[in-house]
C-alpha cells in the first residue's frame, strides 16, 4: 500500500508534464527594424500608406492623405499621383481588374465576413488619372476581403497576417504587432511612425506602411522586406 502511495506523486508530475507539452503554446519572437533587411521608400506628400497592391519591382500603387493614390514603375526611385481626384474618400483598398484599377473607400461587414468595397473610381493603369465610376458597374462584383480598421495580409500558403497596435507606458516608442494563429512578431517603430498598413505581394516579400503624425503634406515611409517571410 505505501509502494503505491509512493508513486502517486511521480504519476501526477508525469501527468502534468504531459499535458503541458499538448498545449500548444503561442510563441513569441522579436521583430524588429534593425534585426531584419528592409529596404525604404520615401512617397512625398503622402502622409499615410492607408494601403497597397502590384509590387516594388514592376509597379506599385499606393493610397495616401487626401484621397489621393501614388505610384512607382522604377523599384521606388521616383513617385508620382494619380491625376484626378478619387471620389468618395480615402481609398482603403485596391481591386485590380484586368488593365483597370478600382478606388474601394469603404468597409463592409456581414455574416461572411469584413469586406472593402464602393469603388467609387477607376483608372485605366495606362492613363494613370481618376475616372467616376460607371453607376452600371455591379458594386458586389467589386468587394475584397479585408478591414481597414483591422489590417490583414495573405501569404502564398494561406497563412493571415493580421496587425494590431499596443501603445507602452514609459516607452516613447509604438510597439505593433503582426500575428498569424501560431507566432507573433512585435516591432518597435520610429518616434511619430506607426504602421498602417500591411501587405504581402506574389513573391511573399512583407510591405509596411507607414503613417506619419501629423500626416497633411508629409513624406511617408514604405518598408519592404528584402527577402520572402519564412
Amino acid at each position: 500500500m505505501s509502494y503505491k502511495k509512493s508513486l502517486l506523486p511521480i504519476i501526477f508530475g508525469l501527468s502534468l508534464l504531459f499535458y503541458c507539452l499538448s498545449c500548444k503554446k503561442e510563441e513569441t519572437n522579436p521583430f524588429l527594424f534593425s534585426s531584419i533587411e528592409w529596404n525604404e521608400f520615401k512617397i512625398p506628400e503622402a502622409g499615410t500608406v492607408f494601403c497597397m497592391t502590384g509590387n516594388i519591382d514592376d509597379e506599385i500603387y499606393v493610397s495616401g492623405f487626401k484621397n489621393d493614390a501614388y505610384f512607382t514603375t522604377n523599384k521606388g526611385k521616383n513617385w508620382s499621383k494619380v491625376a484626378g481626384q478619387c471620389q468618395g474618400g480615402i481609398i482603403q483598398g485596391f481591386l485590380v481588374s484586368a488593365d483597370t484599377l478600382f478606388a474601394l473607400t469603404c468597409g463592409l461587414g456581414n455574416k461572411d465576413g469584413d469586406f472593402l468595397g464602393c469603388p467609387s473610381s477607376y483608372t485605366l493603369k495606362s492613363k494613370k488619372e481618376w475616372r467616376k465610376k460607371n453607376h452600371d458597374i455591379d458594386d458586389k462584383k467589386y468587394w475584397i476581403e479585408g478591414s481597414f480598421i483591422s489590417p490583414r495580409a495573405k501569404a502564398s500558403n494561406g497563412t493571415v497576417y493580421f496587425l494590431s497596435y499596443i501603445k507602452e507606458s514609459g516607452n516613447r516608442q509604438q510597439l505593433n504587432k503582426i500575428f498569424n494563429r501560431d507566432t507573433t512578431f512585435v516591432l518597435q517603430v520610429p518616434l511619430n511612425n506607426n504602421i498602417r498598413s500591411l501587405y504581402i505581394d506574389k513573391q511573399d516579400r512583407l510591405y509596411l506602411g507607414m503613417n506619419q503624425v501629423p500626416a497633411n503634406g508629409k513624406v511617408a515611409s514604405l518598408y519592404v522586406s528584402k527577402k520572402p517571410l519564412p
